[in-house]
């Protein structure tokens, strides 16, 4: 009991304490809402943290001319406050983007410090009326609160599909022989229908699984951000080498992955192709169609030129050679 004591003594909160200053309210309608509730929960974080980082800018008179609150804030920052990495948090910013959670203002090119002018990121209102917090009660919920023979009552009555049961045991009961034939006959008919339908589906399975593979790249792509990272060119090229197929797609993508970080690994530096990671918006234009033109031209000579012997060896050598040389030129021009 003296333990219990002490430790309520030495920890306990009392009245005074600020504490809660510290914690991150986690908004319900991110959980309760039909629209949000499928958000990853990386992007949920990255959203509380916003929010409070909303509050913060109020206080520090962070407002625009229209009187709306703005948001300044670097992808690496945001990623050490929330204990993500800088790849998840540029996924979660998208998504965000994609719910209409946030949205961002670019600035653009400032002439003058020869950098970027620092993004303004936009918290917007989600939507949701007071009653989204709740579920709504089913007909079977609101049955349960009635009485026995009322819910009998309701379900004979006002249900439609209790209606049609009664006529189809109605119409059966009072069906003649002959009638009684024409079903059966009209049953085999119907079954022989089905039977064309399977064949024909069973026709189009390879339709299917080129729809089924379209569906996984993109889902790739989409949990990779391919589009953020490297731009929509490679990514155009990325799949057009796949050619429509999910395996060929991605040994292509590990290919110009593994080149990359080869690259990277060499030199002891990270390639930077991404706006948000990157003070030049011209040197990271510049990287991506290179790399872009670098994968056009392996592209076309892997399907044209059969001399090439080893094609996995050619293609990580010519990227690896290419990354090379830009990484040089950003080390060189201290980017």
């Amino acid at each position: 009991m003296e333990e219990i004591d002490n430790l309520i003594t030495q920890y306990a909160y009392t009245k005074d304490d600020l504490y809660a200053e510290k914690y991150l309210q986690y908004p319900i309608f991110l959980d309760k809402h039909e629209k949000y509730k499928k958000m990853k929960q990386s992007s949920k974080k990255v959203y509380m943290y916003l929010k409070k980082q909303n509050e913060y800018s109020l206080e520090n008179s962070k407002v625009d001319k229209t009187g709306r609150i703005f948001l300044i804030f670097t992808i690496k920052k945001l990623a050490e406050k929330s204990c993500l990495t800088e790849k998840t948090v540029i996924c979660a910013l998208r998504e965000l983007e994609e719910y209409n959670l946030i949205t961002i203002k670019k600035n653009g090119f400032n002439k003058k410090t020869r950098k970027n002018n620092p993004n303004f990121y936009y918290l917007l209102k989600p939507e949701f009326n007071e009653g989204d917090f709740y579920k709504k009660k089913t007909r079977i919920e609101e049955n349960l609160h009635l009485l026995p023979n009322q819910r009998s009552c309701l379900g004979v009555k006002n249900t439609p599909s209790a209606k049609s049961a009664f006529s189809r045991y109605k119409l059966v009961s009072t069906l003649s022989e002959k009638n009684t034939l024409e079903l059966n006959h009209y049953c085999k008919e119907l079954k022989d229908s089905k039977e064309s339908q399977n064949n024909a589906l069973l026709n189009s399975l390879t339709a299917e699984n080129h729809e089924l593979d379209e569906l996984l790249i993109e889902s790739l792509v989409e949990e990779e951000c391919l589009h953020q990272i490297w731009g929509d060119n490679i990514v155009r090229c990325l799949k057009l080498a796949g050619n429509g197929d999910y395996h060929q797609f991605c040994d292509w993508y590990k290919k110009f992955k593994y080149a990359i970080k080869s690259a990277e690994k060499e030199k002891k530096t990270e390639l930077k192709s991404m706006y948000e990671v990157c003070n030049n918006m011209y040197f990271v234009d510049h990287v991506r169609e290179q790399l872009a033109k670098t994968l056009r031209d392996l592209i076309r000579r892997v399907k044209t030129d059969h001399r090439i012997e080893k094609t996995a060896d050619y293609i990580f050598i010519s990227l690896k050679k290419e990354a090379i040389e830009l990484i040089k030129l950003q080390i060189r021009e201290e980017i």
